[in-house]
């Protein structure tokens, strides 16, 4: 609102004579440059926490929260705030400082409503707890976790044994070799439509494995992404 109306002040101080669309591009000039203040103002943790918190109706309805590059490490207070939260779809906390997520994944079970969850550019190593929360969440339809250091995708593998919910899963620029576990996974999984593995360690016979299987199962048109595989 502050940016608003400093916006219409400076229109306000434009000479008279001054064309209609020359000051509404003024005005579009300011309203970008307000916005692009405020995405790169630093994420207020106590508001953003009110607002989840909150029982009003008008509140209660927000259903996405965007906290990325906010060099977050501590999720622990955004989950336990989560937990009262019923409304919201969409998670998105790339590109903070998170290591531990067993605390967020520990949630997930909880909320029925929430569709997506996007952890991409964190330093997740350990993907269990997120795995375990797969097991037993049947909202869930894309998960993001690229650009961490995963090494291990057996459990996520063992998930998608039986979770039938999940369709976009990307877990580009990780240092996973080991894909055996993923391939046999996806002789039983049939919901996976899109599979990011670019930008890992896999070697070409494996490579090779996975597609066969993702075509043998009628995944062919499907996205599989296996490019770009880094040698060492």
């Amino acid at each position: 609102m502050k940016e608003r109306r400093a916006a219409e002040a400076s229109a306000a101080s434009c000479p008279l004579n001054m064309k209609a669309d020359e000051l509404q591009l003024e005005l579009e000039k300011e309203r970008q440059a307000a916005e692009t203040r405020a995405a790169t103002c630093p994420l207020n943790m106590k508001d953003l926490l009110r607002l989840l918190l909150a029982q009003e109706d008008e509140l209660q309805v927000k259903v996405e929260v965007n906290v990325n590059a906010n060099l977050i490490q501590d999720i622990s207070p955004l989950a336990e705030a989560l937990r009262v939260n019923s409304s919201l779809t969409s998670l998105i906390l790339w590109k903070n400082r998170i290591e531990d997520a067993s605390t967020l994944a520990s949630w997930i079970p909880k909320v029925k409503s929430l569709t997506e969850i996007d952890l991409e550019g964190n330093r997740i190593q350990d993907i269990g707890p997120l795995a375990e929360a797969l097991r037993v969440n049947s909202s869930l339809t894309n998960v993001n976790v690229w650009d961490n250091v995963i090494e291990d995708i057996g459990p996520l593998a063992e998930a998608l044994r039986v979770n039938s919910n999940l369709t976009d899963l990307n877990v580009w620029n990780n240092v996973i070799e080991d894909i055996g576990p993923l391939a046999e996974a996806l002789h039983v999984n049939s919901s996976l439509t899109d599979l990011n593995l670019w930008d890992n360690l896999i070697e070409d016979a494996d490579t090779r494995k996975l597609r066969r299987i993702w075509e043998e199962k009628g995944r062919d048109g499907r996205k599989l992404d296996l490019e770009s595989q880094r040698r060492v």
